[in-house]
């Protein structure tokens, strides 16, 4: 599991339970009957942590099921075509080892475009 674009929303009309996701490796489970402006994160609570195994598993079989593209690495071709765009916005881990690489290919063409 990829856990920059990890997500999963369930039906809150089904479960109390109505979100539960991770993003920039922080994971954040809610529980919006009971806290609806989203303030307590129960990640972190040993008490929650059966609930939140039991939905990281519905993700990763859902993922499986669906071929979900979030599961499967970023191609180079595909992250440099990104950074050619958006430059110093892309933040995300996998941009790190690009720049390692590679360096700031790009900042040329974006100054004379500029």
């Amino acid at each position: 599991m990829n856990p920059i674009s990890t997500v999963f929303v369930g039906a809150a009309s089904h479960s109390s339970w109505a979100a539960s996701f991770e993003i920039w490796y922080t994971a954040f489970f809610l529980k919006l009957s009971k806290d609806p402006h989203e303030v307590r994160n129960l990640a972190g609570d040993p008490r929650y942590a059966a609930e939140l195994k039991r939905h990281r598993n519905i993700l990763k079989s859902w993922m499986k099921e669906t071929d979900d593209k979030g599961q499967y690495p970023e191609s180079t071709e595909g992250l440099l075509q990104v950074m050619y765009r958006w430059g110093d916005k892309c933040v995300n881990p996998e941009y790190e080892a690009i720049r390692k690489k590679y360096g700031d290919i790009f900042a040329r063409q974006r100054r004379s475009s500029q």
